[in-house]
């Protein structure tokens, strides 16, 4: 069976089935003695670790690999369908955006809401789809700010800052 992917459908997929396919692939312990078809696969464990270092993905088997030219910041980057593959956010919560002091006398509210977690896990605000929340509250405030602090969701009726989701998410990778 001969199964194609793209760069672009591994991007898309979930990022636990990504890490899991990465996982099966590496574990094939394939070399060179092995058919063609199967030495391609590891070529393609090759290239998918690629992606996934690209897609700023925490896997332990890629970093361990050259860890001499990482920093730990990029290491431990989180995105927002991370929360959601991890099932820390749902699609449909709330979201709301804290505004910086300036940007809330302008506009006369503390926070902008109405924003929701999409079924990728992401937030879509102006048809612009966000992974990672500096950039929105950036958009939102006019200036770059700190997303992890300003954006929050509605879990079991309370806003909660996504830095304590992502504090949570980091304790199980």
């Amino acid at each position: 069976m001969l199964i194609q992917l793209t760069d672009s459908d591994l991007s898309r997929m979930p990022n636990v089935l990504r890490k899991d396919l990465l996982g099966w692939l590496q574990s094939m312990d394939l070399d060179s003695s092995l058919p063609v078809q199967q030495r391609d696969l590891n070529l393609m464990v090759m290239d998918i670790a690629k992606i996934e270092h690209s897609n700023d993905l925490d896997l332990e088997s890629h970093l361990a690999s050259e860890p001499e030219n990482q920093d730990k910041s990029e290491r431990s980057q989180i995105r927002l369908s991370q929360l959601f593959d991890s099932g820390l956010t749902r699609s449909g919560m709330p979201v709301r955006v804290r505004l910086k002091r300036e940007r809330s006398k302008e506009i006369g509210r503390d926070y902008i809401n109405s924003l929701t977690i999409s079924s990728r896990g992401t937030v879509v605000y102006e048809g612009e789809e966000f992974d990672k929340p500096s950039p929105l509250a950036a958009k939102l405030n006019g200036s770059p700010v700190n997303g992890w602090e300003y954006l929050e969701v509605k879990r079991e009726g309370e806003w909660m800052r996504l830095e304590i989701l992502r504090q949570q998410l980091r304790q199980v990778l």
